[in-house]
């Protein structure tokens, strides 16, 4: 059922890539469950979130963190911070898999 939902969202929202899923995985974190609870909440959705796969190491160890000041700041549109998207298709192009192509 969760595959099915990720399959449909991906293949409607990616209209200019071809993508095909092969496999979901599902990471918890210890300590995120007791912080955020989304059954508690009236409105959310299902965001995305492109990243390179450099950076897939420090996202698992760490979650999504906000660049440092020292970070160089280019490609962010109002800032630095952690950007998501309602469609995969925007996300695609923060990847490695949109570099590469």
């Amino acid at each position: 059922e969760e595959f099915k939902m990720i399959e449909d969202y991906v293949s409607n929202g990616s209209r200019n890539y071809k993508a095909k899923i092969e496999q979901i995985f599902s990471v918890e974190r210890e300590g995120e469950d007791e912080r955020f609870n989304p059954k508690d909440l009236d409105n959310h959705q299902m965001l995305w979130h492109g990243s390179r796969f450099s950076n897939f190491g420090g996202i698992l160890s760490q979650g999504l963190r906000i660049a440092p000041p020292e970070a160089p700041c280019h490609g962010y549109r109002f800032g630095k911070g952690v950007y998501f998207a309602d469609m995969v298709g925007l996300s695609i192009g923060y990847t490695s898999y949109h570099s590469s192509k």
